[in-house]
């Protein structure tokens, strides 16, 4: 069994539990460090911030979890319709 590259590219899924803002991140390993275009930052694991209304409460997920539920949301809009309530007096 082959252990993994440890400067291989990593890619996370981030959520945003206060706006519900999603994105994605690839970083570079070297070592102990996270690089994301060469510059150092924080473990992805550690400290996230949302970048679309700077909250911390941000839920870090493997990126395929991220796109399912993204299918899932769209799916459900387009089936999802409302119709006017009739109110009765």
């Amino acid at each position: 069994m082959t252990e993994p590259d440890p400067q291989a590219p990593e890619t996370y899924a981030f959520t945003c539990g206060d706006c519900g803002n999603s994105w994605e991140q690839t970083y570079e390993r070297q070592g102990q460090r996270y690089l994301v275009n060469g510059t150092p930052v924080h473990s992805p694991l550690a400290n996230a911030q949302c970048p679309g209304c700077e909250g911390r409460t941000v839920h870090v997920m493997p990126p395929e979890l991220l796109q399912r539920v993204k299918a899932a949301e769209s799916a459900k809009a387009e089936r999802h319709q409302h119709f006017p309530r009739l109110h009765r007096h």
